[in-house]
């Protein structure tokens, strides 16, 4: 079963969160833009790593669904706003 990572790290340069997440009984590492954190939170800029976290914390379920996907399609784990709906 899948659930938040409570090990992801941020990190700079580009800023991203990077989680491992569990996808058809293996686990995988994956990474999240700064960039779609903010659209996932609403366009709200997010400051430094607590509030980075924090987003990723609050929608981890769709973040490990979008990562997982482009795993599937061949493509690298990373999500960015492009791969995010709305």
């Amino acid at each position: 079963m899948d659930q938040a990572d409570a090990s992801a790290t941020y990190a700079m340069s580009p800023r991203r969160v990077v989680f491992e997440y569990q996808a058809n009984g293996e686990a995988r590492s994956a990474a999240i833009s700064g960039d779609a954190l903010e659209r996932l939170v609403g366009g709200k800029d997010l400051a430094g790593p607590a509030q980075h976290l924090a987003a990723y914390q609050a929608h981890w379920a769709a973040i490990h669904g979008v990562a997982a996907t482009k795993h599937e399609q061949g493509y690298q784990p990373v999500v960015r706003v492009g791969d995010l709906q709305g």
